[in-house]
């Protein structure tokens, strides 16, 4: 990567990234391999990247990413792992190892049961939410993670997860269109207070990938802005909560009860197939 500043990019918008972000501009002569290999190395491998030979002709690029790893506070033994099954969205069954124990931490409303496992480092937990009704779960619109948190209650909940990794890509381009964001992906964009060449939005995606075993937790995400020239084109109570059907995952800051990463599984394939 050529670690020199793009002399398009204003100087007081490289020094604000800096202070308030921790970012950094580049300029590169193969913006495909550059980005690709900044992806990887900010998440740490789990996203090798993000760019393919198509956007080659890109004359910016806005990313951010993220990487989480913690351990579990209390780890799964072998004998807290056994093969069992996990009933698809479809309704197919894979069979999936499955890790089994007791936490303290337990929630419930009118759609959901679920539990909060903390991990060791004490900033961050697991939180999985089982719907109450079956089926297939609804991507679109993510349950409120950060009030079930808050609303959690000390109870003995038995719990089973399942060793999972999940990888997803999506392009975000359409549906920001749609949500009102339209002036930044044409000719009227105005980015002048970044850069001294009118640019506009080409394309917005994202990456994500999770991994959760015995030890802990794995997760990444990177959001990719590709941009153009604009001017060119209770406590005895025991709880169950068994996630051996689709359910929905975050990572919750302890803190403030905001999640800082959240999805569905809706399927999971079958270690017999590997």
């Amino acid at each position: 990567m050529q670690e020199k500043y793009s002399p398009f990019i204003r100087r007081e918008y490289r020094e604000k990234l800096k202070q308030h972000f921790k970012g950094e501009v580049f300029s590169s002569e193969n913006i495909v391999g550059d980005v690709n290999r900044w992806v990887s190395k900010k998440t740490r491998g789990m996203i090798p990247s993000v760019l393919d030979e198509s956007t080659e002709e890109i004359d910016a690029c806005m990313m951010n990413a993220v990487a989480f790893e913690d351990r579990w506070m209390d780890n799964y033994d072998d004998d807290d792992i056994r093969d069992d099954e996990f009933v698809n969205s479809d309704k197919s069954r894979s069979t999936v190892r499955m890790m089994s124990g007791r936490e303290e931490d337990y929630i419930e409303d009118p759609d959901f049961t679920g539990f909060v496992k903390p991990y060791r480092r004490g900033d961050f937990s697991f939180l999985a939410l089982l719907p109450k009704k079956e089926g297939p779960l609804y991507t679109g619109k993510m349950p409120d993670f950060s009030t079930l948190f808050r609303n959690r209650s000390e109870a003995i909940v038995l719990v089973k997860i399942p060793e999972f990794q999940c990888s997803s890509g999506i392009d975000l381009t359409d549906y920001l269109k749609d949500k009102g964001l339209q002036t930044a992906f044409t000719p009227s964009a105005d980015f002048s207070p970044v850069a001294t060449f009118p640019l506009r939005f080409e394309k917005i995606a994202q990456k994500a990938h999770i991994e959760v075993d015995r030890n802990g937790t794995k997760a990444a995400a990177v959001t990719c802005i590709e941009m153009v020239g604009a001017g060119f084109p209770p406590v005895s109570k025991i709880n169950r909560v068994y996630l051996d059907r689709p359910f929905y995952y975050a990572i919750i800051h302890n803190h403030s009860a905001m999640p800082v990463f959240a999805g569905a599984v809706n399927a999971l394939p079958s270690i017999t197939d590997a």
